[in-house]
């Protein structure tokens, strides 16, 4: 009954939602499956074993302890980061397509419900895999050799796609997003940032979500990648030199 309880709450998110409570603690079934998810790939991508070309025994690299030991970029780890960029890539494309028909059209088509659908799905392995991406440099402080440049604007992008992703929720036009508007305006206006960023506009912040934000994250993440490239990549602890 709990299984099927998670699946359903998973699987169909326009439905009323069930929830855990732990006193004051209160998270959906969905939410809770998505950040066990992202746990579990975390600890997958560093324990299991990741496949490699074979080797001679005379080769060897500056990156390895000897001959046999495996290469920093033999680890599922180090796929993560090109998994965020495929996963960025199609929500650009699904957002593209459905910015093409107006705000309100993909309600009613069964064409626009699925292209939200591509949507929604490729912005939460987007979440996934970015988060898990920040948490393993975290722990192998990859800013280690000169690679402050690649930590930081990874970092700010990570930033820039939160806020991405709020005005992203903003632009529903369901009850979700005006809740959601009423919920955070206070909080702004509070910081000063209400100012000139109005949750309550939905104009505004389908501009910021359609436009500003993307331009952004996508200038963040060519310079992230484009650091990664010129700096290298950052070999796990036990490995360096």
């Amino acid at each position: 009954m709990l299984v099927t309880t998670i699946v359903g709450a998973v699987i169909d998110l326009d439905g009323p939602q069930r929830y855990v409570h732990w006193g004051r603690f209160v998270m959906s079934y969905a939410n809770l499956t998505v950040v066990a998810a992202t746990v579990a790939v975390f600890v997958l991508a560093i324990v299991l074993p990741h496949p490699q070309p074979a080797r001679s025994h005379e080769q060897g690299t500056a990156d390895t302890k000897g001959p046999s030991a495996r290469p920093a970029t033999a680890l599922w780890v180090y796929t993560l980061g090109v998994l965020s960029l495929g996963a960025f890539l199609v929500v650009l494309a699904s957002g593209a397509v459905i910015a093409l028909e107006g705000p309100t059209w993909w309600h009613r088509s069964g064409v626009g419900l699925f292209l939200n659908s591509v949507h929604l799905w490729s912005t939460e392995l987007f979440f996934l895999f970015m988060v898990v991406h920040l948490w393993a440099k975290f722990f192998m402080a990859a800013w280690r050799g000169g690679r402050a440049i690649p930590w930081v604007t990874g970092a700010v992008a990570f930033l820039v796609s939160i806020a991405g992703a709020f005005t992203g929720y903003l632009s529903q036009q369901n009850f979700d997003a005006q809740w959601i508007a009423v919920e955070a305006k206070d909080g702004l206006n509070a910081s000063g940032i209400g100012a000139f960023f109005n949750p309550l506009d939905n104009g505004q912040m389908l501009l910021w979500h359609v436009l500003l934000m993307p331009i952004a994250l996508a200038v963040l993440i060519w310079l992230h990648v484009r650091a990664v490239r010129r700096r290298g990549l950052a070999p796990p602890l036990e490995e360096e030199p």
